[in-house]
């Protein structure tokens, strides 16, 4: 079983007639709240703003005499942006509260893109998505914390898959939108109509109402004692959640090379295959949510990697195109199930006071595992063979899966992460 304290399962159905539609709807939203469809609403927008800027941004930085080396740069100064907007983001809610962290993040990116609009060189290009980093990076971990502050705690994980399938919407639409603006202008036209709409989103979420479900796992415990942290539990989603991103970057570092040089593929099909990651991605999030809260977070979340595993594996082999958009299609989904599945485990270890602080260190750190591997992946492409690159992934997703379920159904046990050891 798993503990009442961190991992709460979902209760039966007590319906007459659990079978009928309204009775499995009405226990799938159960524990729920209404501002859960106002955060969505801000999850699509912010990604389909992020969407819209990603075929943009290398081609514009490109057209202002970007390098490749330059390129990589600017990809890498943002990801560390982020992952140092996540950190800060943790400290500050402790003291603001996660729901102004939105607004806060919608304007940094919003004011940042609209001053890249205007560079004309590389150098302020960095300076400026820098801040655009730290603005999403605060946004994200104030979104995940007060969707922690609105949602029963049996059903975080469902609500995270929620957020996970408005997110991925946001990114399927956005790129689609950003380059048809850009044939019909010109390059800076999307990045100036992204700049604006993240100032108006800003504004936008300022309207978020502010709330605490009293079942949530936000809430402090009734009794006087002390909410503590588990480091190991910590430190182990930590690793777990490094290696699954750690094999994202690994894989967008070698996958459109290896589909076009290897398998002989056109960027439509390349295309088609990011699409079918994304479509599985925004399908399977809240069914998978919805049965890790009832079978267990760490468990499905580790079972998750298991289609993101075969995928990779069957890349390296002479498999055909139909099947491996099966696959992709599967590993979308999977990625969708371990994001919502961890985010909830995290969410419910890290409940109460100061949890905002442990919350965003685990999530900042954990996200630079993007970096670690799109640089080994590339070194062993580099030094070896474009598969050995792509084995990245493989055991990367081997290692997440193994980290979420030694996790498992941890008690919290009495001792803080953050706070001074006891004399």
């Amino acid at each position: 079983m798993i503990d009442r304290s961190t991992d709460q399962t979902v209760p039966e159905v007590t319906s007459a007639d659990p079978e009928a539609p309204a009775s499995r709807v009405t226990e799938l939203t159960r524990g729920l709240d209404r501002a859960l469809g106002f955060v969505a609403g801000l999850s699509f927008a912010s990604n389909l703003i992020v969407g819209a800027m990603l075929p943009i941004l290398p081609l514009f930085a490109v057209a202002v005499g970007a390098s490749p080396r330059e390129l990589a740069l600017i990809v890498s100064v943002s990801a560390v942006a982020t992952a140092g907007g996540l950190m800060v983001g943790g400290f500050a809610t402790e003291r603001f509260g996660p729901r102004r962290l939105l607004p806060a993040g919608f304007a940094f990116y919003g004011i940042a893109t609209l001053l890249t609009s205007i560079a004309g060189s590389v150098a302020p290009i960095l300076t400026w998505r820098l801040v655009a980093g730290l603005g999403s990076g605060a946004y994200i971990v104030g979104e995940r914390l007060y969707v922690r502050q609105v949602a029963d705690r049996t059903r975080l994980a469902f609500a995270n898959g929620v957020l996970q399938t408005a997110a991925s919407a946001g990114l399927i639409i956005g790129p689609v939108l950003g380059g048809a603006v850009a044939d019909a202008s010109d390059l800076r036209t999307p990045i100036v109509a992204v700049g604006i709409a993240g100032v108006v989103m800003a504004v936008v979420s300022m309207l978020l109402p502010a709330r605490r479900r009293p079942d949530s796992a936000d809430t402090p415990p009734a009794s006087d004692a002390p909410v503590h942290l588990d480091r190991l539990g910590l430190s182990v989603l930590l690793l777990a959640e490094m290696a699954l991103v750690a094999g994202y970057g690994s894989f967008i570092t070698t996958f459109a090379p290896f589909a076009a040089d290897v398998r002989r593929w056109s960027t439509t099909e390349i295309g088609i295959a990011f699409s079918l990651f994304a479509l599985g991605n925004l399908i399977a999030a809240p069914w998978i949510g919805a049965a890790a809260d009832k079978w267990g977070r760490s468990r499905v979340g580790a079972v998750a990697t298991l289609p993101i595993t075969v995928f990779a594996v069957a890349l390296l082999f002479p498999i055909s195109t139909a099947i491996l958009y099966l696959l992709v299609l599967g590993a979308g989904a999977g990625v969708a199930g371990f994001t919502a599945s961890w985010f909830a485990t995290l969410g419910a270890a890290t409940g109460g006071p100061q949890g905002g602080r442990a919350f965003g260190i685990v999530t900042s750190i954990s996200s630079l595992g993007i970096v670690v591997g799109a640089l080994l992946a590339g070194q062993l492409w580099e030094a070896l063979d474009i598969r050995d690159g792509m084995a990245v992934t493989v055991v990367a997703m081997v290692l997440a899966g193994v980290f979420m379920a030694l996790y498992g159904d941890r008690p919290r046990v009495p001792r803080p992460m953050l706070d001074p050891e006891p004399a």
